[in-house]
């Protein structure tokens, strides 16, 4: 029984033993590489956080100027030409103002209003005539511009362009670096694709507009980026005969 025991592992190590080589004799000599391309177009669309902030004595109070603000504020939307679809509500809050904001010690906060505030974001898909929807939205009541952020809403030809790109120079670098150590490249064994839209933001401040006043809007361009990476498979039989040389 004991020589039974002791010859099942050896049986076990001789069988791995000589599968190894088997597995190493499968592998592909290769070689991996990454490349990156970004192509920039200007944007056609943008989207805007927009919000109204209300105070009053009580809540109610608050919450009925902040109301009556936003009713106002989606007219002068409309007027502008941006429909419903287009406005999104992101967020309403209502906040305890406090007279004593730092109280001392054993000091109880006391209460001296509220703040009402409801947070939209709206999509402009004409960038030329954002500057005349925010000056609408300020003169109906907004009182506070969190960001603007510029985009392309059909991102599939910049795409493309991209990948492209990224394809050729991930060819040529797979070369380069097969040829650097004495061999070819005979074929791609596989393809892997990062996609990165980026949009441009433009991070504003909360501000008070006059009527007249209108708003300079500098778009910039929007960048698409494509990261490839792949792996090439080499001429073995090339790469050993100089190493054999050697």
């Amino acid at each position: 029984m004991k020589l039974r025991t002791m010859s099942t592992p050896l049986a076990l190590a001789a069988t791995l033993a000589l599968a190894a080589p088997v597995a190493a004799q499968e592998q592909i000599p290769q070689i991996r590489v990454t490349s990156t391309a970004t192509v920039t177009a200007p944007p056609d669309e943008a989207s805007v956080t927009i919000g109204v902030v209300s105070e009053g004595l009580t809540a109610q109070e608050a919450m009925r100027a902040n109301t009556e603000k936003m009713q106002q504020v989606m007219t002068g939307l409309q007027a502008a030409g941006i429909p419903s679809e287009d406005i999104a509500t992101l967020s309403i809050s209502l906040d305890p103002r406090y007279a004593n904001e730092r109280p001392e010690s054993g000091e109880v906060p006391r209460i001296a209003g509220y703040q009402a505030t409801n947070i939209v974001r709206i999509r402009v898909d004409e960038i030329d005539g954002l500057g005349s929807a925010l000056d609408a939205v300020v003169e109906a009541g907004v009182n506070t511009i969190n960001s603007i952020e510029f985009s392309i809403e059909d991102t599939s030809e910049l795409e493309a362009e991209a990948r492209a790109k990224a394809a050729a120079e991930l060819r040529e670098k797979a070369e380069q670096y097969a040829e650097a150590i004495g061999t070819r490249v005979v074929g791609v064994i596989s393809i892997d694709e990062q996609m990165v839209g980026r949009p441009m933001p433009m991070k504003t401040q909360r501000m008070e507009m006059a009527a007249d006043m209108a708003v300079p809007v500098s778009a910039g361009d929007v960048e698409v980026e494509v990261t490839i990476s792949g792996s090439f498979e080499i001429d073995d039989e090339l790469s050993s005969g100089r190493r054999l040389r050697k």
